[in-house]
């Protein structure tokens, strides 16, 4: 899971059969997001596994990549979130057929991005696709291959995992 602790954002395991702390990995935040601190947490976001990696995002300052055991493999800088009302950022990674996948909700605009899951290198980007969606995207296997949809104000998108096309 994540956390925000003594000014820290923090990626947390847990071992399964007694609930002991495995590991935790700070992610090297310079500065801290803006957000509500009663109603939320600039660790808000949900990390993703496929089994082998995981990926942890906060907006304050990108992507984190791990291995089972805590080890980081990559990361994926970004400069703090800006979000309307300053409410922080919440939207979390998927990963899917290898690719971690993040739509990045911000005052300035939407991005999605795809990394390879591995090594981090971004696949494909496109900037400013929406103004804020709020939303976690999803994966949908069709016939064509695997795409990524996203909900946004008035419109359904869908993009090829593969190269990022809509």
């Amino acid at each position: 899971l994540t956390a925000f602790e003594n000014g820290k954002l923090l990626t947390i395991a847990y071992n399964r059969a007694d609930g002991s702390e495995a590991w935790r990995a700070d992610a090297g935040a310079e500065k801290i997001e803006k957000y509500y601190e009663g109603e939320g947490s600039p660790a808000a976001s949900t990390p993703a596994t496929d089994g082998t990696h995981i990926v942890s995002y906060f907006g304050s300052c990108g992507l984190r990549g791990y291995d089972l055991k805590g080890k980081e493999l990559w990361r994926h800088e970004l400069p703090p979130a800006r979000l309307p009302g300053n409410f922080g950022s919440g939207v979390s990674p998927i990963i899917v057929d290898g690719v971690a996948i993040l739509v990045r909700d911000t005052q300035d605009g939407s991005e999605i991005m795809a990394l390879d899951v591995t090594s981090g290198d971004v696949n494909w980007h496109h900037p400013g696709v929406v103004v804020v969606w709020y939303s976690t995207r999803a994966a949908w296997k069709t016939p064509a291959g695997t795409q990524i949809v996203a909900a946004g104000p008035g419109r359904l998108v869908a993009y090829d995992v593969k190269n990022g096309d809509e």
